[in-house]
C-alpha cells in the first residue's frame, strides 16, 4: 500500500536549545510581529498550529479518508547564506503573502528581518531550529 504523508509545521522550543531552535513563523507570531499584518482570522476559525495537537492531526486524516499509522517530529536546520535570502525565502510563503496582500510588502519584509536578527551569525548567514510534525497513513 501506499503510504501519505501529511506535514505540520510547528514550534519546537527545547528548554536547552530555546534561543537558536525555534520555527521562524511561530515564533513570528507569538511575537506578535506578523499577526497585525494579516487580516482577520474567519470567526470560530483554527490556529495555525490547530494540526499539532496529534489527535487532531489523526482526526484530519481520517475525515479524508486515511488511516493514520504513525505521528512523529522530525527536528531540522534551516541555513540561509544571508539576511536577504532568509528573508525572501519566508516572503514566498502563504502567510506571508496574505500578510502582504493586506499591509504592504514593506512591513512584512520589515517583520521578517527584525525577527531573524537573534538567528544571524558572525558569518552573515542566519540559522534556526525547525520541527516538523509528520503524519505517516494508509488509504
Amino acid at each position: 500500500p501506499v503510504k501519505r504523508r501529511a506535514y505540520q509545521w510547528r514550534s519546537f522550543t527545547p528548554a536547552s536549545e530555546k534561543q537558536n531552535r525555534r520555527f521562524i513563523g511561530g515564533l513570528l507570531l507569538r511575537r506578535s510581529q506578523l499577526k497585525p499584518l494579516l487580516p482577520p482570522p474567519p470567526p470560530g476559525a483554527p490556529g495555525p498550529f490547530a494540526l499539532s495537537d496529534e489527535s487532531k492531526l489523526k482526526e484530519f486524516a481520517s475525515r479524508a479518508g486515511l488511516v493514520p499509522t504513525d505521528v512523529f517530529d522530525v527536528d531540522g536546520l534551516w541555513i540561509y547564506p544571508d539576511l536577504d535570502t532568509a528573508v525572501r525565502g519566508m516572503c514566498s510563503a502563504g502567510v506571508a503573502i496574505k500578510a502582504m496582500e493586506h499591509s504592504g510588502e514593506e512591513a512584512v519584509t520589515s517583520a521578517y528581518a527584525a525577527a531573524f536578527a537573534p538567528f544571524l551569525q558572525s558569518d552573515s548567514s542566519v540559522r534556526l531550529g525547525a520541527s516538523f510534525r509528520c503524519l505517516i497513513s494508509k488509504p
